[in-house]
């Protein structure tokens, strides 16, 4: 299991555009029975990350499935992919190394995240206010997974709110692998 930190990634490389799009296609009965329409953006040429596909897939499919959840009816979810870099810190030479990677964002329309949850979402059992589109009732590891899963790819995962309303989760992977051991 991921908590026993056991997990070992089956790494291969691929299009995470490709993925993205079968995510969608996952989740095509929820977006048409809400009506919502999707966008898919590629800014950048190179869109190949060395990671596990089905580990990314999950943690796609699982922010898709929460901004369907708290989007309104007839509304819109953007997924962006952009080339970005990390900086990952080498535990051998000690030193922070800025790495080329690819940002993945879902924006979703809904009422957002509060604020204050912007983090605490990630934890276990954690979910976010009622303020939101009423009171979520999965149990609340959705997101501490798709972090464990991220932070196992050397990647990072956020929460923040976006200027036109609604929330946007995004996280960033290096193109490749560099120090992956067996945690």
């Amino acid at each position: 299991s991921l908590d026993a930190g056991t997990t070992i990634l089956s790494l291969e490389e691929f299009s995470l555009e490709k993925i993205s799009r079968e995510c969608v296609l996952q989740q095509k009965d929820k977006l048409d029975e809400s009506g919502i329409s999707y966008k898919i953006y590629k800014n950048c040429r190179r869109d190949t990350i060395q990671a596990d596909p089905k580990a990314i897939s999950q943690v796609i499919n699982h922010l898709l499935s929460n901004a369907i959840k708290f989007s309104p009816e007839k509304s819109h979810i953007d997924l962006d992919i952009v080339k970005a870099e990390l900086d990952l810190y080498n535990k051998h030479s000690k030193k922070i190394l800025a790495v080329a990677a690819l940002k993945f964002s879902i924006k979703d329309y809904g009422k957002g995240v509060i604020a204050e949850d912007c983090e605490r979402i990630f934890d276990n059992f954690e979910q976010g206010g009622d303020q939101q589109v009423g009171l979520s009732n999965g149990s609340g590891l959705g997101l501490a997974i798709c972090k464990k899963i991220i932070e196992k790819h050397q990647g990072k995962i956020w929460a923040e709110n976006h200027s036109e309303g609604g929330a946007l989760f995004s996280f960033i992977l290096p193109f490749e692998q560099p120090f992956y051991t067996k945690i």
